[in-house]
């Protein structure tokens, strides 16, 4: 399916009103403005639709705590700032998802809110947004949020809409609501705008790709024109492409449980038939993940089994929740220190690492931590005590030969 969006933004204005006369004549004036627009873009062809842009620091637009859908292949991000009532917003929807899935795994998408002042239900849309996020569902609710837009934007009572969501979704209600309305959410919500607006962001949606803001496209076809344009300027980096062999230890224990990935399901036994031929388990040995290429985060591995993993919760491929609650807490520990942001770490070779749910008790925790295998360190030229290593097959490797 392809889409035609209109040019309009949602701009952050006050509306000026016109008579019928003005309107049409402006009208007349616009449209004649962008077909010649149109066409000097197109004669300097799409290809460079960022040249002479200026480049706006991705330390901005992308945060620690940014909701992004992201992958390590990735040779592109694509941030916008958008606003959940905005029309021109609601249009684009469809197309992101799209380029979602055509550029899968080349392609980082990041969503910034933006919520504009004269949109009186933007505010509580992002923030129902955020109270998903806690429980694991944004993305969910994004969907929800856009494709109902005609729905809420004009209710007196998006609170309860926004809480009939979440009972669709299957959240918490009574923690939806709770988080709906906490200081951390509004922060957060208040924090993107404010990063927008140091960014020169003034309208919804506005969309920033590998840090260069875009006027907006107005089709799937030129969006993906762009996006494909920037792919083939950023090819991927050698070290990307490179067959590298390390190994970590992992251990991932639930209310005292260690979850066990030595069964098949979890291994990557047979050459070319193993789960992610980047990252995995093999030989029966659920504790050291083998890495056979550089830019591999803790989240990508997990998904290649079928688990999820974010700040809140930790999903298995059985659907089983992990969240953190009042009475328990999801931490992951490298090397015996706690990190943030666990799903972007780009483990290390010998790393030692721990993904923790249960009670927050530093005796329990310390106890897990001391009990991470040091399995990996046997399979490592510079570990000093490796000794005489086992016969390791070779899995993966990026079409080629295993290599230390």
């Amino acid at each position: 399916m392809q889409y035609v969006i209109s040019i309009a933004n949602c701009v952050n204005k006050k509306t000026i009103f016109m008579n019928n006369d003005m309107k049409v004549i402006l009208g007349i004036f616009v449209a004649t403005i962008l077909i010649v627009l149109g066409g000097a873009l197109f004669l300097n062809g799409k290809n460079s639709p960022t040249a002479n842009s200026l480049k706006v620091d991705e330390k901005l637009l992308v945060k620690n705590d940014s909701i992004k859908i992201s992958s390590p292949s990735a040779q592109a991000t694509l941030v916008e700032f958008s606003d959940f009532q905005c029309p021109a917003c609601g249009a684009y929807h469809p197309v992101i998802k799209q380029l979602l899935e055509e550029f899968s795994g080349k392609i980082n998408f990041v969503y910034r809110h933006f919520p504009l002042d004269q949109h009186r239900n933007a505010l509580p849309a992002a923030y129902a947004s955020e109270a998903a996020n806690e429980q694991s569902k944004f993305w969910e609710m994004y969907d929800l949020l856009f494709e109902k837009q005609d729905l809420w934007s004009s209710a007196n009572n998006p609170e309860e809409i926004f809480s009939q969501y979440a009972d669709t979704l299957g959240l918490d209600k009574e923690r939806f609501k709770k988080d709906f309305s906490s200081q951390k959410t509004k922060q957060k919500v208040a924090n993107d705008r404010l990063d927008g607006q140091t960014a020169g962001v003034n309208s919804t949606p506005t969309f920033f790709l590998s840090g260069v803001k875009l006027t907006n496209p107005a089709s799937f076809e030129d969006f993906k024109t762009i996006i494909a344009g920037e792919i083939a300027r950023n090819p991927v980096k050698q070290e990307q492409s490179q067959s590298v062999h390390f190994h970590f230890d992992l251990k991932i224990s639930l209310l005292g449980k260690v979850l066990d990935l030595t069964v098949p399901k979890y291994q990557s036994d047979e050459e070319g038939k193993e789960l992610d031929e980047k990252v995995h388990l093999h030989d029966g040995n659920g504790m050291v993940v083998h890495i056979h290429a550089s830019g591999v985060t803790l989240g990508y591995f997990l998904k290649t089994l079928g688990f999820t993993l974010d700040d809140v919760c930790l999903e298995t491929d059985s659907k089983d929740k992990y969240c953190k609650k009042d009475a328990n807490t999801l931490k992951t520990f490298v090397n015996g220190k706690e990190i943030e942001i666990a799903a972007d770490y780009q483990p290390k070779d010998l790393d030692q690492i721990l993904i923790y749910y249960g009670e927050d008790n530093k005796e329990l925790i310390d106890q897990e931590i001391s009990s991470v295998s040091k399995d990996a360190c046997i399979y490592s030229k510079t570990c000093p005590e490796r000794g005489t290593p086992p016969e390791e097959k070779c899995v993966g490797g990026l079409g080629t030969d295993c290599q230390d």
